[in-house]
């Protein structure tokens, strides 16, 4: 099972993705708690896009990821997500995001004017092509 809470960083997530016609990317840190491991957001911090197509995919800028680590470990949290908007599409994993994930395997959150989700790799066989959905709170 997969849950994360975002508590008052959902409503930041979804006003994001209604006010950029490009994609945007943050990393979440915040922290597991309990045997099932349910993860709590702390805080966003928001990364800058370098891709030339950014209407409709993200590169985070590397030393923004280097400054999400950093913030987490001085929190004494760590990186526990990767946000990011579509802008006019569904908020699903895409194509790019599956890659992404091969790198990134932590949990997934997707925003749109649509709405929001959240994805982990790996299903219940184990594989890292297959993805499974989360409850968001």
């Amino acid at each position: 099972m997969c849950t994360i809470n975002l508590g008052p960083l959902r409503e930041v997530m979804m006003h994001l993705a209604a006010s950029s016609s490009v994609e945007l990317v943050g990393y979440v840190i915040g922290y597991k708690a309990g045997h099932e491991g349910e993860i709590h957001a702390s805080a966003l911090i928001m990364a800058r896009n370098m891709s030339k197509a950014a209407e409709k995919e993200f590169i985070a800028e590397p030393r923004d990821i280097l400054v999400a680590h950093t913030v987490a470990e001085n929190l004494g949290l760590d990186v526990v997500g990767v946000f990011h908007t579509h802008p006019s599409c569904p908020p699903v994993v895409s194509a790019k995001d599956r890659e992404g994930m091969r790198n990134w395997p932590i949990v997934w959150i997707v925003a749109s004017p649509r709405g929001l989700g959240a994805y982990m790799p790996g299903g219940s066989g184990g594989g890292i092509g297959e993805i499974r959905r989360c409850t968001i709170r």
